[in-house]
């Protein structure tokens, strides 16, 4: 899907640090947030090259960070989750409304702790 290249990451972490690494990613994902939320107050061309922008900051940075504390440990959770997506997915779905997990069909509560929701093709081009 993307081309990162481990080997350039790998001198990056060595030459600044795993400190400084870990500092910029936070900054990274604090600029994805702010840019989407920017995004959904107003959408425009210029958001959406921005969020791609971004995007592209956090997926290097998280690469990292994975590098850092453990790649097969952020392997086997990616793993894990891409298994509850796909079971989420065979039993119809949930969305997320208001914070809470709704069964998209019967209209009910779900109940226990979900990290993802179900909902149309995401809404990248301006309104």
């Amino acid at each position: 899907m993307f081309k990162i290249d481990p080997d350039i990451l790998v001198q990056v972490i060595c030459r600044f640090g795993q400190d400084l690494q870990i500092r910029k990613a936070q900054e990274e994902c604090q600029e994805l947030i702010e840019t989407l939320r920017d995004h959904l107050r107003r959408p425009t061309a210029e958001t959406i090259d921005h969020v791609a922008e971004e995007i592209a900051d956090v997926l290097i940075m998280t690469h990292q960070l994975a590098m850092i504390f453990s790649p097969s440990g952020v392997h086997h959770q990616v793993d894990k989750k891409m298994r509850r997506l796909k079971g989420c997915l065979a039993l119809g779905g949930e969305v997320q409304i208001n914070g809470k997990m709704k069964d998209e069909g019967a209209g009910h509560e779900i109940s226990g702790h979900h990290e993802h929701s179900r909902g149309d093709s995401p809404r990248l081009s301006p309104r």
